[in-house]
C-alpha cells in the first residue's frame, strides 16, 4: 500500500496544470452555452478564474500544502468570473477549509477535501439547480471518498491516481446525465458547460499525477478520447444557441442586469457577518443570488432590476470592489437584430444564421471605479466596464477579455488613467478585433468621450470627436497627502488636503472646500462653461452643499452640477468643461 503524499509544491504544480489545461480547452466549454442570456464564456471564465488562483498561490510558493490551498482558494475568489467562476470558487474553498492547516495531504484526505469543496459549493447556491456542474462535482467527489477508502484498506498503485481516476470517472458519467436532469440542456442536445470545464481541470491534474510518477501514456487513453469528443458539434451548438436566444424576447428576462460585486467588510463587520441573514436580505432584490464569503471578503452574484439597490445595500458592510453590472436584455435585443441581419430574405429571423453570431458594429469598454461611475458610463451606453483605476490598474490581460466581451468590429478602449494607457495598448495590439484607444487620462475626460461616441457615425469620425471632447475636459482630484513633502518649493505635511491637475499639485491646504476653491480659480477660466463635481466615498454631506455655494460665488457664470462617484482614494473628483 502506498503511503504517498501530496506537499505544497506539488500541489501548485497539479493546480497550474489544471489550469493549463482548461485554458488551451476553454474554446470546447465556451460553445456549449445554451442558456437565455447570451454570456456563453463558462470556459473563459472558469479559465480565467483559475489563473487568477495559481498566481496567489505562486505568491505563497513551495510552502505547506494547506497553506498553497488557502491562497489558491483567496486567489480563486477574487478572480471568479460569472455563476461557474463562483461555484468554481467555492469548489475550491471548501476543499482549503479541509486541509488548511496540513503540511502534505494523503490521499484519503485529498479525497475528502474535494467532497468538503462540494459541501460549501451546495450552500453558497440559494437554490442549486442538478444537471450542472454542481452535479458533476458532487458524483465525482463521492465516488473518490469511495476509492480513497478502498485503496487505504489495501488496494495497490498509486492511491492519487487511483482517486483522481474514480473522480473523472464518476463525472463523465454524470456529465452524460446532465441532458436528463436539465430539459434546456436535452433540448439543445448538449451537456453542462460547466461540468465540462470541470472535467477539463481534472483531466490536467490527472495528467500531472502521472507524469509526476512517471507513468508511461500521461496524455494517452480514455482521457484524451474525452478532450477530443465535443458533446455537439461546435457549428450546431454554436447556431442552435443563437437561434435559442435570437427567439426570446428582452421582456421575457424579468431581472434585466446581472450585477457582481466584492465587499470587503469593514474590520467591525468581519467577526459579526451573517451570510444566511445576508443571502436572505439579498433575495429581494432578484433571483440567480450567489453569496459567498471568505474571511474579510464577501462575493455577490444576482440578476436584478435594479443594480443600483444592490450596490447601495452591500455598501452597507464594507468597501465595493470589482462592480460588474451587464444589461442582458440590451444583450439579447443585439443577438436578434444580428439574427436578423443575418437570416436570408423572406425567412426567419431565426433560421439559417451563420455559425458564429455577426459582432456588433462599434462598441465602448472604460475602466472606472465606483458604483456611481459604472452607472454614469453604462446610462451613456458604455458596453463593457472594468472595474479600476488609480492603485488598482487591470491587467492587459482584464482588458483584453473586456474588448472580447464587448463583441464587437472596432472597440473603443478608454482607460481613464495615465497609468492604465500603457496597458490599453497593450490590450488592442493583442486583440483579434479593431481596438481603438482614446488615450483619457482621467474619468470625467472618459465621459467625455463616451458622450461624444455616435454608434451610426463611422469609426473614424468617431475616434477624432471622442479624442477632442476628451482633451477639452480638465480634471482635478482633491485627497489627502498620506507623508510629509515639499512641492514647488513649499511644505505640505502629512493629512493635509490636496489638489492634482495635470500631474501636478495646484492647491494644498486644511481645509478641501478651500482647496477645491484655489485649484478651480486656476483651471477655470474665460472659456470654461460648466463644473462637475465627482463625490466618492467618504465625502462628509456637509461639503456639497458649501461647495456649490463656493462655486457660484466665485465663478457666476459657470453652470454646476454634481454626480455621486462613490470612487474611492478621491472623496472628490472636479471637470471643468
Amino acid at each position: 500500500m502506498d503511503a504517498r503524499v501530496l506537499d505544497g509544491q506539488e500541489l501548485l504544480a497539479w493546480l497550474s496544470a489544471g489550469s493549463e489545461y482548461l485554458k488551451a480547452n476553454k474554446h470546447l466549454v465556451d460553445r456549449l452555452n445554451v442558456f437565455p442570456v447570451p454570456d456563453g464564456d463558462t470556459g473563459t471564465n472558469m479559465s480565467l478564474t483559475l489563473e487568477s488562483g495559481v498566481r496567489a498561490a505562486q505568491e505563497v510558493g513551495p510552502d505547506a500544502a494547506g497553506a498553497v490551498a488557502k491562497a489558491f482558494s483567496r486567489g480563486v475568489l477574487m478572480g471568479a468570473r460569472g455563476n461557474s467562476g463562483v461555484i468554481l470558487s467555492q469548489l475550491f474553498r471548501g476543499f482549503a477549509l479541509h486541509v488548511e492547516k496540513a503540511v502534505t495531504v494523503d490521499a484519503l484526505s485529498f479525497a475528502e477535501a474535494l467532497q468538503a469543496g462540494v459541501r460549501t459549493a451546495y450552500q453558497a447556491v440559494l437554490k442549486p439547480v442538478e444537471g450542472t456542474m454542481l452535479t458533476v462535482a458532487r458524483e465525482a467527489a463521492k465516488n473518490a471518498v469511495r476509492s480513497a477508502r478502498a485503496h487505504k484498506r489495501g488496494a495497490h498503485g498509486d492511491p492519487f491516481i487511483v482517486v483522481l481516476e474514480a473522480w473523472l470517472q464518476a463525472a463523465r458519467s454524470a456529465l452524460e446525465r446532465t441532458p436528463e436532469l436539465l430539459a434546456v440542456l436535452k433540448q439543445a442536445g448538449v451537456v453542462d458547460a460547466g461540468g465540462y470545464g470541470l472535467i477539463l481541470i481534472f483531466e490536467g491534474l490527472y495528467r500531472a499525477a502521472r507524469k509526476a510518477e512517471g507513468a508511461a501514456g500521461a496524455d494517452a487513453g480514455e482521457s484524451r478520447a474525452w478532450a477530443e469528443m465535443s458533446p455537439k458539434d461546435s457549428t450546431d451548438a454554436a447556431e442552435h444557441d443563437f437561434q435559442a436566444m435570437a427567439g426570446m424576447r428582452p421582456e421575457d428576462i424579468r431581472y434585466g442586469y446581472c450585477t457582481e460585486v466584492i465587499i470587503a467588510l469593514r474590520p467591525e463587520a468581519q467577526s459579526s457577518f451573517d451570510l444566511a441573514a445576508f443571502r436572505a436580505r439579498m433575495t429581494r432584490f432578484g433571483d440567480s443570488l450567489l453569496a459567498i464569503a471568505d474571511d474579510d471578503l464577501v462575493k455577490v452574484h444576482v440578476h436584478t432590476e435594479n443594480p443600483g439597490a444592490v450596490l447601495a445595500f452591500a455598501q452597507e458592510f464594507g468597501e465595493l470592489k470589482r462592480i460588474k453590472i451587464d444589461n442582458m436584455r440590451e444583450q439579447l435585443r443585439n443577438i436578434r437584430k444580428r439574427a436578423r441581419d443575418a437570416a436570408p430574405a423572406g425567412e426567419d429571423a431565426a433560421q439559417d444564421v451563420a455559425d458564429e453570431i455577426p459582432k456588433a458594429k462599434q462598441a465602448i469598454v472604460a475602466v472606472a471605479s465606483g458604483s456611481g461611475f459604472h452607472r454614469l458610463f453604462q446610462s451613456l451606453g458604455v458596453s463593457v466596464i472594468v472595474e479600476g483605476g488609480q492603485t488598482m490598474n487591470p491587467s492587459t490581460e482584464e482588458l483584453l477579455a473586456a474588448v472580447r466581451r464587448a463583441y464587437a468590429e472596432t472597440v473603443f478602449l478608454l482607460p481613464n488613467n495615465a497609468n492604465i494607457i500603457l496597458a490599453a495598448k497593450q490590450a488592442a495590439s493583442l486583440s483579434e478585433s479593431a481596438v481603438i484607444v482614446v488615450p483619457t487620462d482621467s474619468i470625467p475626460s472618459g465621459i467625455a468621450a463616451a458622450i461624444a461616441f455616435h454608434p451610426e457615425a463611422a469609426p473614424e469620425d468617431n475616434v477624432e470627436k471622442m479624442k477632442s471632447a476628451a482633451q477639452a475636459v480638465r480634471t482635478i482630484q482633491l485627497t489627502t497627502a498620506v507623508r510629509d513633502t515639499e512641492h514647488g518649493g513649499q511644505f505640505i505635511k502629512s493629512g493635509a488636503w490636496i489638489a492634482v491637475s495635470g500631474g501636478e499639485i495646484v492647491a494644498h491646504g486644511a481645509a478641501l472646500i478651500d482647496v477645491a476653491r484655489q485649484a478651480l480659480s486656476r483651471t477655470v477660466d474665460g472659456g470654461a462653461s460648466v463644473v462637475t463635481a465627482y463625490w466618492g466615498e467618504g465625502a462628509d454631506p456637509s461639503w456639497r452643499e458649501a461647495l456649490r455655494q463656493a462655486v457660484e460665488t466665485d465663478h457666476p457664470d459657470v453652470e454646476y452640477e454634481a454626480h455621486e462617484g462613490a470612487q474611492p482614494i478621491y472623496p472628490l473628483i472636479l471637470s471643468v468643461e
